[in-house]
Parts: structure tokens; sequence; C-alpha cells
């Protein structure tokens, strides 16, 4: 290195250091006060990145999945409501009073929708996902 430092006498100490040794890579580091490799290539690493990616992901996939089981055991309860319901209709179809018929039918309808209302967020929930 001395040699190239009298051969070449405007060349700094650093350009003539890189010509022996070679550019900054991420398997090298500096001599001295210059630049460090976290000023090359910043503080963290590719691994680290990916490592913080990747727990995100699966930190967002474990929350998905809890909002699915979720979603199926409200649909299953609604299935099972709308059963009983239908059962109960069908016992007392022979009723005479026209209200409690209206009733029945009225809150067979609004089981329906609801059923409608769980298929369609479950639905939007996976085409989000």
């Amino acid at each position: 290195m001395n040699e190239l430092v009298n051969q070449q006498p405007n060349a700094s100490r650093d350009q003539i250091f890189n010509q022996v040794v070679g550019e900054h890579t991420k398997s090298t580091l500096t001599y001295g006060h210059g630049i460090c490799r976290i000023d090359v290539f910043g503080t963290q690493s590719f691994r680290n990145m990916s490592l913080k990616i990747l727990e995100e992901e699966r930190s967002r996939r474990q929350v998905a999945e809890n909002e699915a089981k979720n979603m199926q055991e409200e649909m299953n309860g609604v299935k099972s409501n709308s059963c009983k319901i239908f059962e109960i209709r069908l016992s007392t179809k022979n009723e005479a009073n026209a209200i409690e018929t209206f009733d029945s039918w009225f809150l067979m309808i609004f089981e329906i929708f609801t059923i409608i209302r769980v298929v369609y967020n479950f639905q939007q929930f996976f085409i989000r996902w």
C-alpha cells in the first residue's frame, strides 16, 4: 500500500485502500473513522426485516383465522335457532290465531335475513383476507 501512495501522490489513503482491498460489501468493514457498515447498508439486516415481516403476517393470519372461527360459530348458532323456529312453526301450524302466525312468519323472515347477513360478512371477510 505504501508503494501505491508513493506512485499516486494525489490519491487519498481511502482511495488507495479501496484499490487494494476492494469496495465496501456486506462482509467487510472499514478502518479508522471512515464510513462503517451501518452507513452503507442501514441499521437492519435483510434477515431481521424478513423476520419482522413474517411475524406481522403470522399475527394477521391468526387474527383472520380467529375472525373466521367466530363467524362460523355465529353462523352455526343462527342455523340452530332457525331450525328450532322452523320446528316450532311446524308444531303450531294449525293454530287459528292469525297474529301468532304473522309473528312466527316475521320471526322466520328475521332469522333468514340474519343468516344472509352472516353469510355476507363471512364472504366479505374472505374477500378482504
